[in-house]
């Protein structure tokens, strides 16, 4: 049986070993299953450093991504950076739930949707 943090370094690992994710690190090195993070550009040139640690139920509950600076023109974003997970919907459950189900690694999943979104360069 493996804890949240093993099930999260096994998705960080798989993501940062793929090269053009190669710009992303450790939160602390040796140990994916305590984060992951990327320094860029977002696009609107903003230099901003994202960080995504694991909830204590990952991955049945999303990581914790935080941006600083914060996002401060987006309702996805909190005043203190922590991503909010939005479009809740009463019968068909959050974006999170269907990423778990569809995808072998949700955390891709959610970095891919995030970097289209905000355009990070990383």
């Amino acid at each position: 049986m493996s804890t949240f943090r093993q099930a999260f370094a096994n998705h960080a690992q798989e993501i940062l070993n793929k090269p053009k994710y190669r710009n992303w690190k450790y939160l602390i090195s040796g140990k994916p299953g305590y984060g992951i993070k990327a320094v860029g550009p977002d696009k609107s040139g903003i230099v901003r450093t994202w960080k995504i640690t694991p909830s204590g139920n990952y991955p049945k509950t999303p990581p914790v991504v935080v941006s600083e600076p914060p996002y401060f023109d987006d309702v996805c974003w909190g005043s203190s950076g922590v991503l909010h997970y939005t479009n809740f919907k009463k019968n068909s459950g959050s974006p999170w739930e269907k990423a778990t189900k569809t995808h072998t690694n949700p955390l891709f999943s959610l970095i891919i949707e995030l970097l289209q979104k905000y355009r990070l360069s990383v």
